[in-house]
């Protein structure tokens, strides 16, 4: 499909690729200079841990559930018809990555420090930025509980591709919210047979339950989830491949 997602990719690359293991321990690295900066704990992937893993539906459906929480940032309902699959022209997840952006800066790490101090007045990034504000085909989200998606002051030509960096629990916060308001039921994952029948048909009735309707965004929110659970249980980070 294009997109995965794995939990525990160091300790399966030790076992099954030693030497592509090499390149994930100096990303882990990486991160944890950006993560100490900021004043946050480092983040220890395991070596031996439960591996998940699972695979998107393609790039287009991680960008139609970002099309999702583009409208609910706006508070726009969300539609019925047509079907969101990603691939269309999108101004509302596009004017929410735009809000966000001011507070990648890294600077935005002062405002940290500044609640430490006591400081009340701090301005907390859009709904939605953890999820709208990571590279659709690489990168990671560890589980550290930090507001604004992480970039480091400078980066590397060659591992520029892993910026921003994510906190698996804020995602986990946003998935929830979209999760409610695409009305998922409690107890639905991601291989529900009913969802991939609506997914590849070409067909969408608009009297279906909303999930349903709106199959892809429904999928990738489910498997986004199950991602986090993972991560959560194992300590293990999030990564995209």
């Amino acid at each position: 499909m294009g997109l995965s997602f794995t939990v525990g990719i160091l300790t399966d690359l030790l076992e099954h690729d030693s030497e592509g293991a090499g390149p994930i321990i100096g990303h882990f690295e990486e991160i944890n200079n950006v993560l100490a900066k900021a004043g946050f704990d480092q983040h220890i992937e395991p070596t031996d841990c439960e591996v998940w893993s699972a695979d998107g539906y393609g790039y287009s459906g991680l960008h139609a559930l970002r099309e999702v929480a583009g409208l609910a940032w706006q508070k726009q309902p969300l539609p019925r018809t047509p079907r969101l699959t990603g691939r269309e022209e999108s101004s509302n997840s596009d004017k929410l990555f735009d809000a966000v952006l001011p507070f990648l800066d890294s600077d935005n790490r002062i405002g940290f420090f500044a609640k430490l101090l006591g400081k009340t007045n701090v301005k907390e990034p859009p709904s939605f930025s953890h999820l709208v504000c990571h590279s659709d085909a690489e990168g990671y989200y560890v589980p550290i509980d930090f507001s604004v998606p992480l970039v480091p002051t400078t980066m590397r030509e060659e591992t520029k591709s892993i910026w921003p960096v994510g906190s698996v629990q804020r995602l986990d916060a946003e998935l929830d919210v979209l999760i409610e308001l695409l009305e998922i039921p409690q107890g639905v994952d991601s291989q529900l047979e009913s969802l991939w029948n609506a997914m590849d048909s070409d067909q969408t009735n608009p009297e279906d339950p909303l999930w349903l309707v709106q199959p892809i965004a429904s999928y990738s929110a489910l498997v986004l989830k199950e991602a986090c659970s993972a991560s959560l249980r194992t300590g293990a980070a999030i990564a995209f491949c």
